[in-house]
């Protein structure tokens, strides 16, 4: 809360049986039962940076939105929006009144609706980041893989 008493953040755990939080290697903050079992996870709350390991998900948290600048936390001009077969970066301005597809990535032509996609980005030994995207159509999985010299 701030120190006025306003609440500014809040994971409605309450009830939930929770006794304890920690942070991941991952970059997850988590808060969990006696049973080690996760009530809230921060992964499930994407803003403007996905971290290894993190989800988009269709039917939840679905996109990523960039910040005005450093110093200013205000949602900036461009969202990466993760749609049912495709990605999509959108650009916003105040001079358009909805946002501008930017770019479109449609790498799932023949799902017929994407429900989640976790990306992971792993360096290999030679001097490569992967990206790898594994999505769920319907129950069933698949899986992409993109690699990128540095």
């Amino acid at each position: 809360a701030e120190a006025d008493g306003r609440v500014v953040w809040q994971t409605n755990t309450a009830n939930k049986g929770v006794v304890g939080i920690k942070i991941l290697e991952n970059g997850n903050m988590v808060i969990y039962d006696s049973n080690g079992k996760f009530v809230w996870q921060s992964f499930d709350s994407p803003t403007d940076t996905l971290l290894v390991g993190q989800s988009l998900k269709l039917n939840g948290r679905n996109k990523l939105v960039s910040r005005l600048s450093p110093s200013v936390n205000k949602n900036g001009p461009y969202s990466l929006v993760m749609e049912a077969k495709k990605l999509v970066l959108y650009y916003t301005t105040n001079k358009t009144p909805k946002p501008i597809a930017y770019y479109e990535y449609e790498f799932f032509t023949k799902i017929t609706q994407l429900q989640s996609m976790t990306f992971q980005a792993v360096e290999d030994s030679d001097t490569t980041w992967g990206l790898h995207m594994e999505g769920v159509d319907s129950g069933s999985k698949f899986n992409v893989s993109t690699f990128l010299s540095r």
